[in-house]
């Protein structure tokens, strides 16, 4: 049993240390302005700042190739196929399981990738990723008709495409009560028991900065009639409301309870894709069919008539044909895969196609390093000349990024972007290398944000945070021990004296997790691709 102190933990998706710090030395967010003060903060940074992975080594202290969690989508072995990422795909045990066998009592509400959700000692209620509001979300399962008789309204976090889509005044309004719903949820739930950690999380600062970051970064102010002033005050709206919760949430707690608060990575403009399946095409690692179908979409594409029809549409604002030029676009189903080398899907990943490991793989086992380092030295010389020299930051190969049991799953090369850029595969129409961002305009970076305030705690900046930190920091301040294979560090937070009265402590051993694999049914993984389409990220 531990015995050290109660945690807090307050999780905000996609907050930049640069914006919030901004507001809070403009006196517009009070509440975390006040937490920051009395805490260590600084910016955590996220090796990879894709929300899946992210949020996943923040709850297991450790890196994908550990955990098993890579980006949204996750790659079917020996096949070309993807599906939406789960909860069971999380292969390691998340802080709130570490703390429940150690009989602390965990509360934790809207959590991203927690679908479907695992067995506490507590309550668990899933977040983003979560199918929809009719899915089993809760653990125990009783307490979603209680959340739905206290919280009317209640849902797991998601975007709403549909009414972004057709009416952006419906979607911020949706936006303003999902995050009220949670508001209640969380004092309903905090205040119902006693709690050694409740973590609460709120989705909907990400979800607006996809769509309306240029509004907020590009306004005039002095110019009412402005053509970005409609909605410019959406994304302060959205951490306005996050502010509020948090100063319930402070209100709610002990003087004995640690905050810590983080994010999974930050935000920015996003201003050009970089489409990398057009770049392995053009160095020849990527071919496509030659039937009847995929000739016609091979000349639209070449002729640069897909990606015009698109943007011209989504200028015009007619959302919806834009997904009547889905026929005419390439996709992953006009490859093919015999006389393709390498080939991208997510994030800025690219695989491989290695014979005797995957279907119809056309590279000769001894030629992988080879087919690799070629593809990472073309990477290297990619300049945008509308944009930046470098808008490839980093290019790693499998093993420089990952390791542990599930790194071989893990893809062959991976893409860190430059600031404002953005690596798609074939999931977005692209006819050229890069592309404007015409619709959504609001991407990752990976400059999360991170405060560690309580007892014992040195108030001031922090540097060096990693997401794999939060969850060993958190078992040290709970007194529990931290298991040898976090790949995380505890946080440099605390003044000599706690750290004299409480040493570090490590497990001898790994704490597995309780996890059956979980495949999603057809229904719910037609939901959560409607939901990541709507974000722009698939």
């Amino acid at each position: 049993m531990a015995t050290s102190g109660k945690v807090l933990l307050i999780g905000i998706d996609g907050a930049p240390f640069d914006l919030v710090t901004k507001w809070v030395d403009q006196g517009k967010l009070p509440n975390l302005g006040a937490l920051l003060r009395d805490s260590a903060h600084g910016v955590l940074e996220s090796t990879l700042d894709v929300t899946p992975p992210a949020w996943s080594s923040i709850y297991t202290g450790k890196n994908a190739g550990k955990h098993g969690i890579f980006d949204f989508m996750h790659h079917e072995h020996g096949s070309y196929s993807f599906a939406p990422t789960n909860a069971s795909r999380r292969n390691s045990a998340d802080i709130w399981e570490i703390l429940s066998k150690h009989s602390l009592k965990v509360g934790v509400l809207n959590a991203p990738v927690t679908f479907p959700v695992r067995p506490v000692n507590g309550f668990l209620v899933s977040g983003f990723l979560t199918p929809s509001a009719e899915a089993n979300y809760t653990y125990p399962a009783s307490l979603k008709n209680e959340l739905k008789d206290k919280v009317p309204g209640f849902r797991p976090s998601s975007p709403n495409e549909l009414q972004l889509n057709l009416n952006k005044d419906a979607y911020v309004k949706n936006i303003g009560e999902q995050l009220e719903n949670l508001r209640r949820a969380a004092l309903y739930l905090i205040k119902k028991d006693d709690y050694d950690f409740f973590g609460v999380f709120i989705s909907e600062t990400d979800h607006v900065q996809h769509w309306f970051w240029r509004n907020m970064a590009h306004v005039d102010e002095s110019r009412p009639g402005d053509k970005f002033h409609e909605y410019s005050h959406v994304i302060y709206d959205t951490y306005s409301a996050t502010d509020s919760l948090v100063g319930e949430l402070l209100e709610s707690i002990d003087d004995d309870t640690h905050v810590v608060l983080v994010s999974d990575h930050g935000g920015t403009e996003l201003k050009r894709f970089f489409h990398t399946n057009y770049f392995l095409h053009s160095i020849g690692m990527l071919n496509f069919k030659t039937d009847f179908r995929t000739s016609i979409r091979r000349a639209l594409y070449d002729r640069g008539v897909t990606q015009k029809l698109y943007q011209l549409l989504i200028k015009r604002k007619i959302f919806l044909l834009h997904y009547l030029l889905k026929p005419l676009a390439l996709s992953v189903s006009d490859i093919d895969w015999r006389r393709t080398l390498a080939y991208s899907f997510g994030y800025g990943q690219i695989y491989l196609n290695v014979e005797g490991r995957d279907r119809f793989g056309a590279i000769p086992r001894d030629r992988v390093d080879e087919v690799s380092v070629k593809i990472m030295k073309e990477l290297s010389k990619v300049s945008d000349p509308e944009g930046v020299e470098r808008p490839i930051h980093s290019i790693y190969s499998k093993s420089e990024m990952y390791y542990g049991p599930h790194a071989e799953e893990a893809p062959d090369i991976q893409l860190v972007m430059s600031e404002g850029y953005e690596a798609f595969s074939w999931a977005s129409i692209a006819d050229g290398l890069f592309t404007e961002s015409v619709d959504r305009n609001g991407t990752h970076n990976t400059r999360g944000i991170v405060a560690v305030k309580g007892g014992g705690i040195a108030t001031g900046r922090l540097s060096g945070a990693s997401v794999f930190d939060i969850a060993p920091t958190i078992l040290h301040i709970m007194g529990v021990e931290i298991p040898p294979d976090m790949d995380g560090r505890v946080l440099d937070v605390f003044t000599p004296e706690y750290s004299a009265s409480h040493p570090l402590k490590y497990g001898t051993a790994a704490v597995e997790a309780s996890v059956d694999q979980y495949e999603l049914s057809e229904s719910e993984q037609e939901k959560i691709e409607e939901n990541l389409r709507s974000l722009g990220y698939i």
